[in-house]
């Protein structure tokens, strides 16, 4: 982990060195990992998890997933109080228009026996 001229893999007195290339002589950590398999069964598999197919931080694109159907759930909230909104803003005007309807009538001039009747409810 640190700047040096890479490294490379040999086989030690006890086990294997880990060498600078270009004679590099640097003192910069390393760290690795030892994969092996036991002798005698090197084809035996773990069982499968079934859980673990679902575990979106085993396989990423079903976090993905999620994210999208997340996102698209809060756009179909967001359209429903939207619309809510309107609906709620619609009905406010529509009180005012007919709580002023009756005033409005009561100004108009009577033709016969009828008064005139302004469009609306």
């Amino acid at each position: 982990k640190g700047d040096c001229r890479g490294v490379y893999v040999q086989d030690g007195l006890s086990g294997f060195d880990v060498v600078e290339l270009q004679g590099g002589t640097s003192s910069v950590p390393l760290t690795y990992r030892v994969v092996a398999k036991r002798r005698g069964f090197e084809a035996k598999r773990l069982d499968v998890c079934e859980a673990a197919r679902t575990d979106s931080y085993l396989y990423p694109e079903l976090r993905e997933k999620e994210l999208q159907e997340d996102a698209a759930e809060r756009a179909k909230m967001e359209e429903r109080r939207v619309r809510q909104e309107d609906e709620r803003v619609r009905m406010a005007q529509e009180d005012v228009r007919m709580r002023e309807a009756p005033a409005a009538r009561e100004a108009l001039p009577e033709i016969g026996s009828r008064k005139l009747v302004a469009e609306g409810r």
